[in-house]
């Protein structure tokens, strides 16, 4: 439901940053603890995680209460030997059953297999059938919903493309690059460095190339394999993140953002109000840019304009300010207090500093990171929010904008 009350309870994100110990420990206490659990209880007993802790299997025990599917064991033709106990993946008791239907049986067949007396049988409402028969209906309906799926997807994208609203395309600048090849950096998994070069020809994004990373290879390379084709497709960095390679493709994005700040000639935007166009990010102070000017990110973890908590009243931020510095606040992560200090300095933003907050601190800091340069680039507080932390980064923009409004003049 959108909640992050248990962001630090998954032992999945534990494991998946076991590399960098004390960071997992900061940032998943619990779900390391849970980490461990699982390790140690698989040390001792076949399938621990299915059998004790698994969510799904808990909803598989409700809804098998219904099913057609069970194994039938009649015990006046078994004998002492056990063997379908021995065998069982659950640890099931199978000896002291007449039959077994969905709830801790994950269906494995075992059971039957290792029969000596050939005593256990398969049944689909009550009528025995082959095993082999059973598993093989089971493949070619999960194989035939897989593809009807794929199939699916093709044809609603092939005749239902997603395209933006006329009101949308007014509000997404269109930029244009100097041509020649540009190196920038951003931040990728655990904190690593990524740097990519950006070749820019005929004024548009041309290829993209790793120069160095310090992710994990293989996720990064998934990452990369998506990303750097949809940016050049997109000609925007503002791309979805590869999902399960979310911090690589983040970093992958703001490098490639990095890159493209140094190729920038020229911007256009159109709105119901009159705006005028600046040569870069850089000098855009009209006092006449309004909301409808704000960039709409693809990506779907950004917030759009229905979601942000900002006061509307408050996002007009371009404009002449008094030279200063301001200290504002915002709310982030849980309702928690970001307090910021802005300084200007010849009308312009010219440094972002945090006071204080109260946000998870890596969050925070991939969210401060980002926010706070393309603040100060943009000179106003129009940008995305970081994905994956989105209420740290509106926290941040909303104590800004807090602080810049003392300083308007």
């Amino acid at each position: 439901m959108g909640s992050k009350a248990f962001g630090s309870f998954s032992p999945w994100n534990a494991f998946a940053q076991i590399n960098n110990l004390s960071q997992v420990v900061s940032n998943y206490p619990i779900g390391f603890g849970v980490l461990i659990l699982i390790g140690f209880g698989a040390i001792f007993i076949e399938r621990f995680f299915c059998r004790y802790l698994c969510p799904l299997g808990a909803v598989f025990t409700i809804i098998s209460k219904i099913s057609i599917f069970k194994i039938n064991k009649p015990s006046d033709k078994c004998g002492k030997c056990r063997v379908c106990t021995n065998n069982c993946s659950m640890g099931i008791e199978l000896y002291k059953l007449q039959n077994v239907r969905g709830g801790e049986c994950i269906n494995c067949l075992k059971c039957i297999e290792k029969c000596p007396r050939n005593n256990t049988k398969t049944t689909i409402c009550d009528e025995n059938i082959n095993p082999s028969l059973a598993s093989s209906i089971a493949i070619v309906a999960f194989a035939g919903l897989y593809s009807a799926n794929n199939m699916a997807g093709k044809i609603v994208s092939k005749n239902f493309p997603t395209t933006i609203s006329a009101s949308a395309s007014r509000s997404v600048p269109q930029i244009k690059y100097k041509d020649g090849t540009y190196t920038g950096t951003g931040t990728g998994f655990s904190g690593g460095t990524t740097k990519i070069s950006v070749t820019v020809s005929n004024g548009k994004i041309a290829s993209i190339q790793t120069i160095s990373d310090e992710d994990t290879p293989d996720y990064y390379q998934r990452a990369y394999d998506s990303i750097q084709n949809e940016i050049i497709s997109a000609q925007s960095s503002k791309v979805d993140a590869v999902s399960g390679a979310t911090y690589s493709s983040n970093g992958i994005m703001e490098a490639v953002q990095n890159a493209l700040s140094s190729a920038v000639a020229s911007t256009s935007s159109e709105s119901n109000t009159t705006a005028p166009t600046s040569s870069s990010p850089s000098t855009q102070n009209s006092d006449t840019t309004t909301e409808n000017n704000a960039p709409i990110s693809s990506s779907t973890s950004s917030t759009t304009s229905s979601e942000t908590p900002i006061n509307r009243d408050a996002t007009t931020t371009q404009g002449k300010y008094k030279d200063g510095t301001y200290t504002g606040t915002g709310t982030g992560f849980r309702g928690g207090t970001t307090k910021i200090s802005v300084t200007v300095n010849g009308g312009k933003i010219s440094d972002i500093k945090t006071v204080s907050n109260e946000d998870t601190p890596d969050f925070y800091d991939r969210a401060y990171n980002s926010v706070q340069d393309e603040i100060i680039s943009a000179q106003s507080t129009q940008i995305d929010s970081v994905s994956g932390a989105t209420y740290s980064s509106n926290g941040i923009t909303e104590a800004v904008q807090n602080a810049l409004n003392q300083a308007k003049i």
